[in-house]
């Protein structure tokens, strides 16, 4: 047994760290879909200019710039489980959409697709922060801090891996003629799932999580 480790596994015994940290990882991966498979699908299904591209693409990171300062404040008002499950659902609802992308989506279509996904973001990672942080002791938040980074890191990389990788086994599905559009929706609705599962994480986190958290924290300082 180590005397100080760098990480501290007793941490995971507590539900609330846990899921959130699994729920992070995640978001982290999720928000890699759009950014990796949609300029993709915009130049060769679509046919876009690349400028045009660029453009539509910043919706979704404007959207998250202006949300997340406001999902922060309404967690210091309401707590962390509603913007939370909001959050998730509304990033699940914009993978969804962006799986019905096809050769006539509109522009409109596309930045409202990647507003609501932008918005869910936005309102779930801040809170989910708040939640991982609340659930330690106050002495732990240092190394809370660090792997919340490395799940934040990890989740990118993991991330485009497994949206290339999905792509990849779309298109060795496929047969139709418009097979990259159709392989590009199967990740899509791939991420909305997964997303909804995180959802019912999320919100049994809020349901049973803080029963057993004063239980974890008072076997941690002993």
């Amino acid at each position: 047994m180590v005397e100080d480790p760098l990480i501290e596994l007793t941490l995971f015994k507590n539900p609330i760290f846990t899921i959130g940290n699994i729920t992070g990882l995640s978001s982290y991966a999720l928000i890699m879909f759009p950014s990796i498979l949609l300029p993709l699908f915009l130049y060769n299904v679509t046919h876009l200019e690349v400028l045009q591209i660029g453009f539509l693409m910043t919706s979704q990171a404007v959207t998250m710039l202006i949300v997340s300062p406001i999902s922060g404040w309404f967690t210091d008002r309401i707590g962390y489980d509603i913007p939370s499950l909001i959050g998730m659902g509304l990033s699940s609802l914009g993978l969804w959409l962006m799986g019905n992308f096809n050769v006539a989506t509109s522009q409109f279509d596309i930045i409202f697709a990647l507003m609501i996904f932008g918005i869910g973001m936005g309102l779930f990672q801040s809170p989910n922060n708040v939640a991982v942080i609340e659930s330690v002791p106050v002495e732990k938040t240092g190394v809370t801090g660090g792997i919340i980074a490395t799940i934040r890191n990890f989740g990118r990389v993991s991330g485009a891996a497994l949206a290339i990788f999905l792509l990849q086994m779309g298109l060795d599905t496929v047969t139709a003629f418009n097979q990259y559009a159709n392989a590009i929706s199967f990740v899509f609705y791939f991420g909305s799932g997964f997303a909804f599962v995180n959802l019912l994480l999320i919100l049994g986190r809020a349901v049973f999580g803080k029963r057993s958290k004063n239980y974890v924290m008072i076997r941690m300082k002993k």
